[in-house]
C-alpha cells in the first residue's frame, strides 16, 4: 500500500508536469487535470479509511485466500485452456495419437470474441 502511494506521489510530482508540457496544456486544462488528481487523492484516503473501519477484507481473510495457492495451480478461467497443454513439472507425459480436424481449420472461427469474423456473412459476402 505504501509503495502504491509513493508511486502515485512520484507520478504527480515528476511525470505529470512533463506530460502537461508534452501536450502543451493551457493553464485551464492543467487546473482541471490537477483538480482530478486532488479528487483521486481524496478517493484513495477514503478507501483507506473505509478499509480500516469496515470489518471486510481483513488481513487474515486475505491470507486464507492467498494467491500463492492459485499461482501453484496455474491460470484458470475463461481463455486459459491453452496454458494446460504442457504437463506440470514432474508430471508424466503420455503419447497420444491426435489427428488434426481439417474441418475446424477451414471453417470460420467460433467462440468468444469471434463474432467480428462473421460480419461479411451478415452483409451477404462469401468468406
Amino acid at each position: 500500500m505504501t509503495s502504491r502511494a509513493l508511486q502515485f506521489e512520484h507520478i504527480v510530482v515528476t511525470e505529470l508536469p512533463i506530460l502537461c508540457d508534452d501536450f502543451n496544456l493551457e493553464t485551464s486544462a492543467r487546473k482541471k487535470l490537477y483538480g482530478y488528481i486532488k479528487k483521486l487523492e481524496q478517493w484513495m484516503c477514503g478507501v483507506l479509511k473505509w478499509h480500516r473501519a469496515v470489518d471486510r477484507y481483513k488481513e487474515f481473510e486475505l491470507r486464507n485466500n492467498s494467491s500463492e495457492k492459485r499461482l501453484l495451480q496455474g491460470p484458470t478461467g475463461l481463455g486459459t485452456a491453452a496454458t494446460q497443454i504442457r504437463p506440470s513439472v514432474g508430471q508424466k507425459t503420455t503419447q497420444t495419437n491426435v489427428q488434426p480436424i481439417v474441418q475446424n481449420v477451414l471453417s470460420s472461427p467460433t467462440g468468444l470474441g469471434t463474432s467480428g469474423t462473421k460480419i461479411g456473412t451478415l452483409l451477404g459476402r462469401k468468406g
